[in-house]
């Protein structure tokens, strides 16, 4: 029996639809320690190009968590190209005389999705360079491109400062985040907080020890209260100075007030000063722009969805979507609704789909493995297949796919896409084998436990397999 039709016989198997049939070493004693019925998991095995399929399951909707972020981010690709870059402008409301701007300064977000804190200080810096040293009324933000509904970053999961679970901003800043690095010296224990804040106060409660590193000598906790005008971070915990410092980084200001906590600062460290205070608003129809920031390229904010898996760079790929007819104010659903038009123009069969929020952060998304399948297909021959292909993590080598353990022989290669929720583990891409043939290769697994470490173990099984074919 040949590789192939062995491990159809496997599944099928595994199923309950048929008798017992020899099996692979690895995947028999896998499925016989921790079996998953059939109905929980969907498969999808087929030559690059189309050709006969392995379908277990096929057209039945399973949530993919971040396995989704394919299809946002090939639609991005083709939509908008990955040359394509989001911009901020910044615009002023006053005259400006001898380094004084007499008015308002309007930073306006065009959805950037990767304005982190060293891109803000550059743009600060170049609104320096345009001859304003001081500005008599307020920086006024605008983040209007996208309309964001109202978030509770604790609904999720019930951790309301990790960064994963920020939402999308049309001003987004820094993924809203702190970066805390905590250092251990001779006699003392410090926290640097980056970027700083004047409203940002910082509590150390941690006993400093000088003894050997292991685990007791290094453990940290911390608290975070908000008050109506600044946020308290309380630390606790031990830390010897032979440990290495700790880095923790989260997200502790109110989206809200992210800017009105941050910008002063920056704005001060770029060499400026500000009469004002920093605010939400509009732009007038009487201002002037000053300047025009532009992001990263599309193609790396693609990379950086799928490779690292970042949440709020894919829920900005399904809002930009959404803007492609030149509107502000878009939602979610203007995104979907530019997806499916998208679809529905690539005559893509996709059974089953329902996007939420194109992260996959979500217990209500849901696609089958053969419209993951039919998108990497549609990848595959896309003419920006390459953008696409690269963003893609591969075996032994990137984030979530680095410690897998796998040995590729020479001309083989996987690059997939993995997602991992409570009790959802799944996988979509692309596997050359041995012999030099590529498949595209999905699996949806939603399950009781199976991201409590089965979900991978079987995903590798799978993946030495079709290494095999």
């Amino acid at each position: 029996m040949s590789k192939t039709l062995l491990l159809c016989a496997a599944l099928v198997l595994h199923t309950g639809l048929a008798a017992a049939a020899k099996l692979p070493g690895d995947l028999r004693a896998l499925l016989d320690r921790y079996p998953v019925p059939g109905e929980n998991l969907g498969l999808y095995i087929a030559p690059v190009g189309g050709g006969d399929a392995i379908s277990v399951n096929g057209r039945k909707p399973f949530n993919p968590a971040s396995v989704i972020k394919l299809l946002p981010s090939l639609a991005a690709l083709e939509m908008l190209t990955p040359a394509y870059r989001w911009e901020t402008r910044v615009h002023t409301s006053g005259p400006t005389h001898g380094g004084v701007l007499n008015g308002d300064l309007h930073i306006q977000g065009g959805g950037d999705p990767y304005l982190t804190v060293e891109y803000l200080w550059a743009l600060l810096r170049n609104v320096r360079a345009q001859g304003i040293e001081r500005i008599t009324g307020d920086i006024v933000v605008d983040d209007g491109v996208f309309r964001i509904p109202a978030f509770d970053r604790a609904a999720f999961d019930d951790k309301p400062h990790m960064l994963y679970n920020g939402p999308a901003n049309g001003l987004l800043m820094n993924f809203w985040s702190v970066q805390f690095t905590i250092r251990a010296h001779s006699d003392r224990v410090s926290i640097d907080a980056f970027p700083d804040s004047d409203r940002l106060r910082i509590v150390s409660n941690i006993k400093h020890s000088n003894a050997g590193c292991d685990r007791s000598q290094r453990w940290i906790r911390y608290t975070v209260e908000q008050a109506s005008d600044s946020v308290a971070i309380t630390f606790n915990g031990v830390l010897s100075s032979r440990c290495r410092p700790i880095v923790i980084t989260r997200a502790v200001i109110p989206v809200e007030r992210y800017a009105e906590f941050v910008l002063p600062g920056l704005w001060r460290s770029a060499g400026g000063a500000l009469d004002g205070e920093v605010r939400r608003g509009g732009v007038p129809e009487d201002t002037a722009v000053l300047l025009t920031h532009p992001s990263r390229s599309l193609a790396a904010a693609v990379l950086a969805a799928n490779k690292f898996s970042n949440n709020m760079i894919a829920r900005h790929l399904l809002l930009t979507l959404g803007t492609v007819a030149g509107e502000r104010g878009v939602g979610p659903e203007d995104g979907v609704a530019a997806l499916n038009d998208w679809i529905v123009s690539k005559g893509l069969d996709v059974p089953g789909l329902k996007v939420i929020n194109g992260s996959g952060l979500s217990r209500d998304t849901r696609i089958s493995a053969q419209g993951v399948a039919n998108v990497l297909q549609a990848g595959f021959r896309s003419r920006y297949a390459p953008e696409f292909l690269a963003s893609l993590p591969i075996a032994g080598e990137d984030r979530a796919l680095a410690r897998r353990g796998f040995e590729e022989p020479d001309g083989a290669v996987v690059r997939v896409k993995t997602g991992l929720l409570d009790h959802v583990r799944a996988m979509g891409g692309y596997i050359t084998t041995r012999r030099g043939e590529t498949y595209v290769v999905v699996l949806l697994i939603n399950h009781e436990g199976i991201h409590q470490g089965l979900g991978t173990r079987m995903q590798n099984a799978l993946i030495r397999h079709v290494l095999d074919f």
